[in-house]
């Protein structure tokens, strides 16, 4: 298994190694609804970032703070730091 893919629900639900993490556990036992949170965030993040098919899109979709000198000055964001 190569890790660039995110696996079903359920192969990470049947590892004893999931079930053994103490973020999953309350209460000293497994809690399949921290599990399933933390899950659906990671598969949401894991979806966004493989719709970028290269490195450009990630730039068009990156909006860098506005003192970073190390990426081009139209990704810079340049709006109010603050409101009035």
């Amino acid at each position: 298994m190569d890790n660039t893919s995110i696996q079903d629900r359920n192969v990470y639900l049947n590892s004893n190694y999931i079930k053994e993490l103490d973020v999953f556990k309350t209460n000293g036992n497994f809690d399949e609804s921290k599990f399933n949170n933390f899950y659906d965030y990671a598969k949401q993040g894991f979806t966004n970032l493989a719709k970028i098919k290269e490195i450009d899109d990630l730039g068009r979709t990156w909006r860098a703070y506005r003192n970073d000198i190390s990426m081009p000055e139209n990704l810079r964001d340049n709006s109010p730091q603050f409101k009035i």
